[in-house]
């Protein structure tokens, strides 16, 4: 049996009158990359905001290895790498600098084991050649590797995606999805990823959470929703349109 990863418990947000959230609950066990979906306004962004700590809920708690990142916000956090909308670096700096800039972050590394893990993270997402180069010069697809890149310094146990193909070209997209299948594949990383590209999500993802108007509408695996020969696409659209 595996182990639970995630387990996001009865997570409720309330702005005024309205939810954003409400009882949102589901797990996610070890070595799964998971979809999340919903329609626009769905409360995905806001939901995974409150994963990776950047927003309080008003009720529930999320668990990431046991740890709470509501009650126990250092523990949980450390388990977590995360791209919440478009990953920001310096410009006037290159690759390299700048991920060894982030590493200052991670307390646990000394001098020497920051620049192994630079060195180590740049090959994973193959920007070793281009590792020298100031950032202003990447494409919008490599600054998406290196943002993957700059996740993977604390060697999370979950790594989240929130739209990370947004913009990109198909070349973009393609190097993208072979990063994450390799990392799951090559590393065993839990991955959730946020996604309006229903294809993709359907390429790479074994289980899915659909969310709609804060709520969960369905979480599974990815064949109990798309049924063998169906796209993700109209099983999609006929789940969120009941």
């Amino acid at each position: 049996m595996k182990e639970n990863i995630v387990s996001v418990q009865h997570i409720t947000k309330k702005v005024k009158r309205r939810y954003l959230l409400q009882g949102i609950q589901f797990q996610i066990e070890k070595g799964e990359i998971c979809g999340l979906l919903g329609p626009n306004g769905a409360g995905k962004t806001t939901l995974l905001r409150v994963l990776t700590g950047l927003i309080q809920p008003d009720e529930g708690d999320v668990f990431i290895q046991g740890n709470s990142v509501i009650k126990n916000r250092q523990a949980g956090l450390s388990e977590i790498g995360a791209i919440i909308e478009n990953p920001i670096f310096f410009p006037y700096m290159t690759g390299r600098e700048n991920l060894f800039n982030l590493a200052l972050l991670h307390s646990q590394l000394t001098k020497q084991t920051r620049k192994e893990k630079v060195e180590e993270v740049l090959q994973i997402v193959q920007l070793e050649d281009r590792a020298d180069d100031k950032v202003r010069t990447y494409s919008l697809g490599m600054k998406q590797r290196l943002g993957i890149a700059q996740a993977l310094l604390g060697d999370p146990s979950l790594l989240v995606l929130d739209e990370p193909a947004n913009g990109l070209d198909p070349m973009g997209i393609r190097e993208l999805r072979e990063l994450i299948l390799r990392l799951n594949e090559e590393f065993g990383m839990t991955i959730l990823i946020s996604s309006h590209l229903l294809d993709e999500i359907q390429r790479i993802c074994e289980q899915l959470v659909v969310i709609r108007e804060g709520e969960v509408l369905w979480t599974g695996p990815m064949e109990n929703l798309a049924r063998e020969g169906q796209q993700l696409e109209d099983a999609f659209v006929e789940l969120v349109s009941r």
